[in-house]
């Protein structure tokens, strides 16, 4: 067994080696609710003074340092969540934000890490500026690298709500009245009090979404709801050795039922399992602690116990990847033939090691 888990642990160690190096961050869309938006996002410009990486992340166990950035490209991502945030509206004016900052990091207080996002973005209107806005942003858990994705989504959306409250559409309706009284004397009267009235009526409204029309009214959605949102799911499938129950074969199921738990069930040959994941964050691929129950030979051992495990995906965002537990378990019962055969002549230990290693997706 020993010997066993050593090689597990040298081909862990061998595929991370592999890897790709930089990590990927993929940034979910969804459509928050802004009553009345006055614009939306038609340019992001990258005016960061660092573009090679947005941040380091420790990745895996063994926490390998590698230089993240969005998936897709910084602009191209960026510009597609604000697209998806904000959907494009035949009244509202295009608005250009020039990102300063976008930067990640990961810190360790004593047993706690914390993802960190800083943000730093100018809003313009054609060439005038009409906003600068900072954000920071701090989530805590035991592994954080998964949720980085969270914590950028959190910080782009605070500062379009600081953007939406500020006063922005006073100061592109006042240039728009500059303009008008600057117009060359040609045009015509009629003309000129029309465009004064629509100017007016613009000014009102504006007046209305500064006094906060503009304020999004819907409070940041859980991974789980964001999941949903998008069609995806969190729920585990894996496959493997000494996976759902004491089976040489075996397949478990584990159905998320919070951001922090979830329960399991599985079976294989020959042996059966059931419990709970606590689990150290809300990503699908977070580390877990599992409090099971388990059966080989259908009672000829029923153990219980608790295994520290995880996944291992293979490309960064994907579904597939290793999975992997190693725990304790206390043994409840056992017949005299399974005694016999696993440990001789020599009495069953209260508890001993237990262990998987499959697949999962």
């Amino acid at each position: 067994m020993k010997k066993l888990f050593l090689l597990l642990l040298i081909f862990s160690f061998s595929m991370n080696l592999l890897a790709q190096k930089t990590f990927e961050i993929s940034l979910s869309t969804q459509v928050i609710d802004i009553q009345n938006p006055a614009f939306y996002i038609e340019k992001v410009v990258d005016n960061r003074a660092q573009k090679e990486h947005i941040g380091i992340v420790k990745k895996g166990f063994f926490n390998t340092r590698r230089p993240a950035n969005l998936a897709n490209g910084f602009q191209n991502s960026l510009k597609a969540f604000y697209q998806s945030v904000i959907p494009r509206g035949s009244y509202q004016r295009p608005i250009t934000i020039k990102i300063k900052q976008l930067q990640i990091e990961e810190t360790i207080e004593l047993t706690t890490e914390y993802a960190v996002v800083s943000f730093e973005a100018d809003y313009y209107y054609k060439n005038k500026l009409l906003f600068s806005d900072q954000q920071q942003g701090k989530l805590s858990g035991i592994d954080v690298t998964g949720m980085h994705a969270k914590n950028i989504r959190l910080a782009l959306q605070e500062s379009l709500k600081d953007f939406a409250e500020s006063d922005w559409l006073q100061k592109v309706n006042n240039e728009s009245k500059m303009a008008e009284l600057n117009k060359p004397n040609d045009d015509s009267s009629q003309n000129r009090s029309d465009d004064i009235v629509v100017n007016n009526k613009a000014d009102t409204a504006g007046t209305s979404d500064n006094q906060g029309a503009n304020k999004i009214v819907s409070e940041h959605t859980s991974l789980e709801e964001q999941a949903q949102d998008n069609g995806e799911t969190r729920n585990i499938l894996a496959f493997g050795y000494q996976i759902g129950g004491y089976a040489l074969v075996g397949v478990n199921y584990e159905i998320r039922v919070h951001d922090y738990f979830g329960v399991h069930f599985g079976g294989g040959l020959a042996g059966l399992t059931g419990g709970v994941k606590i689990h150290t964050n809300p990503s699908r691929d977070s580390f877990f602690f599992n409090l099971s129950v388990k059966d080989g030979g259908f009672g000829a051992i029923e153990t219980a116990g608790v295994e520290f495990g995880g996944r291992w995906v293979f490309k960064d965002g994907a579904r597939f990847g290793l999975h992997y537990q190693i725990g304790v378990a206390g043994i409840i019962s056992i017949t005299d033939e399974m005694e016999e055969a696993m440990y001789g002549d020599k009495s069953a230990p209260d508890a001993s090691l237990v262990m998987g290693i499959g697949f999962s997706w």
